[in-house]
């Protein structure tokens, strides 16, 4: 990964071939999971975009194996636009890591943007979208709700940080 150190903020460059929602999702997600007790504790952020570009907040974490806790407002710079939200969900025994929670699927409804788990027991990306959770009548279903898979972690990841994250 490169990582380059401006004015104290790490920062890390995807090539632009590959600079697509999904592929920040999965760099910010291998972030999180290479974070202190990454493997334990819950981290996550958001995605913003600017000038046709993904960008990944630094990961979050509340030191806790379950529940993340942050305000956009407070990760988004100004000018950027929020494009999504990401978190991981560590591997814990009688832990759901492959579904987006009950608050997860509120949130996606609320933003209108994508959200990107990691189910850290598989390596697993998730991503759900708002349309996956509206009825017939266009109401929001409340529910624990699987994604579709994106992608599987590996080694060869970078990733694009927001400004003063």
């Amino acid at each position: 990964m490169l990582r380059i150190i401006i004015a104290g903020i790490l920062t890390s460059i995807l090539p632009p071939q590959t600079s697509t929602i999904d592929a920040i999702a999965r760099a910010a997600l291998v972030e999180s999971f290479h974070s202190p007790n990454g493997d334990k504790w819950e981290y996550g952020g958001i995605i913003a975009e600017y000038n046709g570009k993904y960008y990944a907040s630094a990961p979050r974490t509340i030191q806790s194996p379950i529940g993340l806790e942050y305000k956009v407002r407070d990760l988004l710079p100004e000018g950027y636009k929020l494009a999504g939200s990401y978190h991981t969900h560590p591997c814990i025994f009688g832990y759901d890591q492959t579904h987006f929670s009950e608050k997860d699927v509120i949130s996606t409804s609320q933003d209108q943007q994508p959200a990107f788990i990691l189910d850290q027991c598989t390596g697993i990306v998730y991503r759900l979208n708002p349309s996956m959770i509206v009825d017939a009548h266009g109401r929001t279903v409340v529910q624990k709700t699987m994604g579709f898979e994106i992608a599987q972690i590996g080694e060869n990841t970078m990733m694009q940080l927001l400004p003063n994250t």
